[in-house]
């Protein structure tokens, strides 16, 4: 354990000064919100300015702990020919659990210490607290997982950059991949519209964290680049077809029916004040044309509504509609119900 604190020392002294100056930039978000809560809300203009640069401090944010992980990393690098240290070999799992308990120092305790004066000065209760940290914490680990990943297969920032280049233009590779919906059964999609979420949610919080986790424990277990490059081909393959069988919606609540009597059931009339047809969905001429209406619902009592169920784009509506000369029916999604 000495040599482990040991090790978190001497990351945390050779990494002072950028230590410091990310420090500042938090700091420098803080006094951000300051200004925004003591200003004058009636200058839209100067808000909006003050929220823009609100906005650049938090990208700025992300990208200098992007970097913070390559250095915290590489100090002790896990590829090429000089992986040791001069005085004593130091074991792959001594050395992971000092770098995990620096990375958890670096970018979970530090941020919080900043920022916790912020919330209890705006009056948060630990509630609001536990929530603001779960927040924070998610978004930055979001960043900090893949860069230990990039950061644990690299020898130094030269190649952690390019590799992340790389791995930039995979992902809008597979993105327009995906969207263009080349594999996946037109009928998931419009039966169930919150899969559109689920599935990237799905595969960036458990598919591809999970294989960044164990990729990173592997190679400091291990030192074997090509198998963890192996490794972490396989798992994130696996993620895209998650991304693209995953049959469940799980931000999809339903709502409990209510029970119309046949009386009720005779005075409700529906009324279609527009209709407008609308091009092909991305441009695609072999699908069908896009049907935008808007419908009066009256004759319903009080108390009673459309039922459907909460995504996280609002409440969902779904019904169906049938034609006398078609053999299937066709399922409609109304993505706003006022």
């Amino acid at each position: 354990m000495n040599l482990t604190c040991h090790i978190v020392k001497k990351d945390f002294r050779r990494l002072q000064v950028p230590l410091v100056l990310w420090a500042l930039l938090l700091v420098a978000q803080i006094l951000i919100g300051v200004r925004l809560l003591h200003g004058d809300g009636d200058n839209l203009e100067w808000f909006g300015r003050m929220s823009l640069y609100g906005y650049l401090f938090f990208a700025l944010d992300l990208v200098v702990s992007y970097v913070l992980v390559a250095m915290l990393i590489h100090e002790d690098s896990l590829t090429g020919s000089q992986e040791f240290w001069l005085t004593r070999p130091i074991s792959g799992g001594r050395l992971l659990a000092a770098k995990s308990l620096g990375a958890v120092l670096m970018f979970g305790a530090l941020p919080v210490a900043i920022w916790l004066p912020w919330w209890l000065a705006s009056g948060y209760g630990w509630h609001e607290v536990a929530a603001a940290m779960f927040e924070t914490l998610v978004l930055k680990w979001v960043v900090i997982i893949p860069a230990l990943l990039l950061a644990a297969l690299t020898a130094n920032f030269s190649r952690y950059l390019t590799w992340t280049l790389a791995a930039i233009l995979m992902l809008v590779l597979a993105s327009a991949f995906l969207g263009a919906s080349l594999t996946i059964p037109q009928r998931w999609s419009v039966a169930a519209p919150g899969l559109t979420e689920t599935r990237p949610g799905l595969t960036l919080l458990a598919a591809a964290m999970g294989v960044a986790i164990i990729v990173v424990c592997h190679q400091f277990l291990t030192r074997r680049t090509v198998r963890s490059f192996i490794i972490s081909g396989s798992g994130f393959a696996l993620a895209t077809l998650i991304v693209i069988l995953w049959p469940w919606d799980l931000f999809k609540i339903e709502s409990t029916p209510a029970a119309l009597q046949s009386a009720v059931e005779d005075k409700i009339s529906i009324s279609v004040d527009r209709i407008r047809v609308g091009p092909p969905s991305f441009g695609k001429p072999s699908q069908s044309p896009i049907l935008n209406y808007q419908m009066t619902v009256h004759g319903i009592p009080d108390g009673l509504g459309l039922v459907g169920f909460w995504s996280r784009r609002g409440f969902l509506s779904e019904h169906t509609w049938r034609w006398p000369d078609e053999v299937d029916p066709v399922r409609w999604t109304a993505d706003r119900v006022n």
